[in-house]
Formats: C-alpha cells, structure tokens, sequence
C-alpha cells in the first residue's frame, strides 16, 4: 500500500492525475513522519494518511512546511539507524513490530517533501495526496 503525492492545479480532477511526484509506503519512513502528519490533521482539517486522500492548498502548505521542519529538527541528529514501530503484532505474544531505517535516508525524504511542498507554492498548486 502506498500514499501517491502529486502537485496539481485545483482544476484536474483526481482520475486525470499524472504519475506521482512521489510516494509513501506503509513502512518505517512513514511511520517516522506520522507524528508530525497526525498534528497536521488537528491543526487543518487535512491529513497525511496512508488510506485516505487529501487535497493540501496554499493555505495549508505552510502548516505542512512546519511539520516537515519540525521533523528534521527532531532527526537530524541521533544515531546513522534507528528502530521504528510500525506495528503490533498481537498474537502468540503481544509485541510492537518495529524497522530500522536510516536517518539519512529519512532527512532525504524530508527534504522532497519540503521540494515538493515549496514547488506547489511558487507554482500556486496543490499537493495532493491518494491513499489506498
């Protein structure tokens, strides 16, 4: 399962997007953002959501922005890989499942979001974010 995220004017209707700028997997880089994902949907309403869809206008691209600069705030130091829950495996034993990633790997990540996010308001488009 993935989260297609797409920069587009409000006029194209979401059947007629192009292939995505660029995606998020159901995995630790995710599961690493959702934090500050989750406080975005409090603050406007729009979230970033594995299995939901989301339309990111220019008045929430500086919220979204925030979020992402929180997030490399929180990572850019730390260990070169770190453990990351991205689930909970219930049976036989009750445990958190959990993924190593790496921190560069994540910053990179953040830092296309942000191109992406910084694209979208200079060109005066959405992003637009396709859950599954």
């Amino acid at each position: 399962m993935s989260l297609e995220i797409h920069v587009a004017d409000a006029a194209t209707p979401l059947a007629q997007l192009s292939s995505p700028s660029l995606s998020l997997e159901n995995d630790g880089y995710y599961w690493a953002l959702y934090p500050y994902f989750s406080h975005l949907s409090s603050l406007t309403g729009q979230g970033v959501d594995l299995y939901s869809d989301a339309v990111f206008d220019a008045s929430i691209l500086p919220t979204f922005r925030s979020a992402l600069a929180k997030a490399r705030l929180a990572y850019a130091g730390g260990p070169p890989t770190f453990a990351v829950p991205i689930s909970m495996q219930l049976k036989p034993v009750r445990r958190e499942v959990t993924e190593t990633i790496s921190r560069k790997t994540l910053l990179d990540l953040i830092q296309s979001l942000d191109a992406l996010a910084q694209n979208a308001e200079t060109l005066q488009r959405h992003l637009v974010f396709i859950g599954d």
